[in-house]
């Protein structure tokens, strides 16, 4: 009887250290998110575009300052903490940060929102860098021709359901794989974000693309 209380305590206190060690890796990579999301460069740019913008049209100027607002309040209010929001709230941030990348894009960027349902939870900050890789790795690099992101949300009768599909560049993932494991292309935001998904929402990530044709990410997260 001694030696199995002393191995129920023994997983008792692995089991607390797990945990415990589980919760700074989410804090440590909740950090490193927010550093991600405000660059500096991200700011100044956005910044700067106000600036001129509100010299030349103040009404338009001030429905950017406050998109600017909102997506630096949404972001941090997402290193305070990872307490699940409403997606409806994920989404005025999404639509905020859109609208601060139309300066730059303009009519290039196109964005279709095919919203099901809105009536779920999710971890702050998680969505919107998606649709962020979308516009930045996708579709940059056609900004000549332009391009689209489609956010889509629906539901089944087990998951809440979330697709963010592009028609960019997009990319070989056997070659991002090698790069990746070479040291030659940096995936830490992409991995945090995942494991932020898995371990507090016990979602599941799907990442398909194919050069050319674009990148199709979809989150697959239980209601149970």
């Amino acid at each position: 009887m001694a030696i199995c209380v002393l191995y129920d305590l023994t997983e008792r206190q692995k089991h607390e250290r797990d945990v415990q060690e589980l919760k700074e890796s989410l804090k440590q990579m909740r950090m490193k998110n927010f550093i991600s999301q405000m660059h500096p460069h991200f700011l100044y740019n956005a910044l700067s575009s106000i600036r001129e913008i509100v010299l030349t049209d103040p009404e338009y100027g001030a429905e950017m300052l406050y998109d600017f607002t909102t997506h630096l309040r949404a972001s941090i209010r997402a290193i305070s903490n990872d307490e699940k929001i409403w997606f409806s709230q994920e989404l005025e941030n999404i639509k905020a940060y859109i609208s601060i990348e139309k300066m730059r894009f303009g009519k290039a960027l196109n964005v279709v929102y095919d919203i099901g349902t809105v009536d779920f939870q999710i971890i702050p900050l998680s969505i919107q860098p998606i649709v962020e890789n979308a516009i930045k790795h996708g579709l940059y690099e056609k900004a000549d021709v332009g391009g689209t992101v489609v956010l889509k949300t629906w539901e089944s009768d087990d998951t809440w359901e979330i697709s963010v599909r592009d028609n960019g560049v997009g990319f070989d993932p056997e070659t991002v794989k090698k790069e990746i494991e070479g040291g030659t292309r940096d995936s830490t935001g992409l991995n945090n974000l995942v494991f932020r998904l898995e371990n507090m929402m016990g979602a599941k990530v799907d990442l398909n693309s194919s050069i050319g044709v674009g990148t199709e990410v979809n989150i697959h997260i239980p209601k149970k």
